[in-house]
């Protein structure tokens, strides 16, 4: 697996909003300059997290951004599938391949993977930004 840059500013801009939960709104802008991340790149981020309903925008003098819920209740994995990234994404356990490879049933290779797969899934599905923010 490899998480993008995208993701990765996404992880950064839910944990630091964390920060800041349960105080209302605050200023995007005074969020990317604090955690220095570049500007253009984050705001489009943050429409994405909005869109799946892990933060919250409000324009005018009092808006800004929050988290749409509490941060233990959003996991690793809510703000992954927001940028629709599997954990693993390997030719041998892609189900399309099956036909075209007369040894699917039997692999190794495409097991090993798939077992990957569900233990970093279920990891990224059980660790939630208030977790990653008592790392902090």
């Amino acid at each position: 697996m490899k998480v993008s840059r995208e993701e990765d500013y996404a992880v950064a801009l839910v944990s630091a909003l964390a920060k800041y939960y349960g105080n209302g709104f605050v200023s995007l802008d005074s969020v990317i300059k604090k955690h220095n991340m570049p500007e253009r790149f984050v705001r489009g981020i943050a429409v994405k997290l909005q869109k799946a309903d892990l933060i919250e925008s409000k324009e005018g003098r009092s808006g800004g951004v929050m988290l749409a819920k509490p941060p233990a209740s959003i996991l690793v994995s809510d703000i992954l599938s927001a940028f629709g990234n599997l954990p693993i994404e390997s030719h041998c356990s892609d189900p399309k391949h099956q036909s075209h490879c007369p040894n699917y049933d039997t692999c190794t290779a495409r097991k090993t993977w798939e077992l990957i797969n569900e233990s970093l899934a279920k990891k990224l599905g059980t660790t939630s930004i208030a977790q990653i923010e008592k790392l902090t």
